[in-house]
C-alpha cells in the first residue's frame, strides 16, 4: 500500500508517505547559503554543534559512526553514506536519515528523507514523534542558514510540528505503531 499526504509549510515542501510496514517523509527546501555552508551545517561535528549537540561523527575501529549521546544514554550508527558537498545519510536506531544537497548557484536545495518503521518505538520514542523531532530540526537548519540563529520558541515550534505530523499519519488511515 502507498498512500502519501503532501504539504507546503512556510519555505518547506513535506510529504509523508505509508508504504507497506513504513513511513516516508519527505522535507524539500531550499536556503540562502552556499553548498558548502549547508554541508558544513549538516555534516561535520562542528555543524551538529550548533543544531543538534548531542550528535557527533566518530570513528571507531576505522568505521565512521554517528554518535547520539546524552545524560546516560548512547548509541552508535552507522554512517551508511558521506559525500562531502553532496550528501549524508545514516542509521537512526531502526530508522535511515539521509539529507541530500543541489546546488542551485547562491542558494541550496536541501532534499531531507526519513524511512521509518511504521512500529518504531522505544522509551523516548515512536515514528510520529521521531519524525516530528526531524521535521524540527530542518526548520532549525533552515533557521540557521537563513538567520544564524536557532528558531525563537522551539517548544511551541515542537507541538506544531507534532500536531501538523500527527495529523498526516491519522489521513493515511495509519494508526498501528503511532501514539
Amino acid at each position: 500500500m502507498r498512500s502519501q499526504i503532501q504539504s507546503e509549510g512556510e519555505n518547506m515542501d513535506i510529504q509523508v508517505q505509508k508504504r507497506e510496514n513504513d513511513y516516508i517523509m519527505r522535507i524539500r527546501y531550499e536556503v540562502n547559503a552556499k553548498i558548502g555552508q549547508v554541508y558544513e551545517l549538516i555534516g561535520t561535528n562542528g555543524g551538529f554543534s550548533k543544531w543538534f549537540p548531542e550528535l557527533r561523527i566518530e570513528t571507531v575501529s576505522g568505521n565512521e559512526l554517528l554518535i547520539f549521546e546524552m545524560a546516560d544514554f548512547r548509541e552508535e550508527m552507522k554512517i551508511l553514506s558521506r559525500q562531502r558537498d553532496k550528501a549524508i545519510s545514516y542509521e537512526w536506531d531502526r530508522a535511515v536519515v539521509k539529507f541530500e544537497l543541489f546546488d542551485q548557484g547562491a542558494s541550496t536545495r536541501i532534499e531531507f528523507e526519513e524511512v521509518i518503521p511504521s512500529d518504531f518505538g522505544n522509551e523516548f520514542s515512536d515514528a510520529a514523534k521521531d519524525m516530528t523531532g526531524w521535521y524540527v530540526q530542518n526548520r532549525c537548519i533552515s533557521e540557521l542558514l537563513e538567520t544564524g540563529a536557532l528558531p525563537d520558541r522551539i517548544e511551541a515550534l515542537k507541538a506544531d510540528c507534532l500536531a501538523f505530523i500527527s495529523e498526516r499519519i491519522d489521513r493515511l488511515g495509519a494508526g498501528d505503531g503511532v501514539k
